[in-house]
């Protein structure tokens, strides 16, 4: 799974749990357009070439994955969870920060909050 982004294992996760999901679920549940969704899902297949498995959506856009049972038993054991600090939009990650900064009695070093939300420093 290191082949994988913390956002499209997400993606993998949400989709092998719930079997078919609409496609404007995962644009609102991580505030991203349905673009980048689906350049997600096409590196997300390119992974899933290895299992023979494929993520695939039909005309209404549910998407859901394709394949051998036993392969995708196989991969959702491998597949660790994600972080849900990860998953937060930019907006969501300012308000955090700001209340965290707020509570705290000493200054908070800018590299702790990198590591804790996956992001760049800058």
């Amino acid at each position: 799974m290191k082949d994988l982004t913390s956002r499209q294992k997400f993606i993998l996760n949400t989709v092998l749990d719930k079997e078919v999901i609409k496609l404007d679920d995962f644009c609102k549940q991580l505030d991203i357009g349905e673009r980048t969704i689906f350049r997600e899902i096409t590196s997300i297949n390119k992974f899933l070439k290895n299992y023979h498995l494929n993520i695939y959506y039909n005309d209404n856009l549910l998407l859901s994955i394709s394949g051998n049972m036993q392969k995708i038993e196989e991969v959702k054991s491998s597949l660790s969870s994600v972080p849900l600090q990860w998953l937060i939009n930019k907006e969501q990650r300012k308000i955090i920060i700001a209340c965290e900064l707020l509570i705290n009695k000493e200054p908070v070093k800018a590299s702790y909050y990198s590591s804790k939300f996956n992001v760049v420093l800058g």
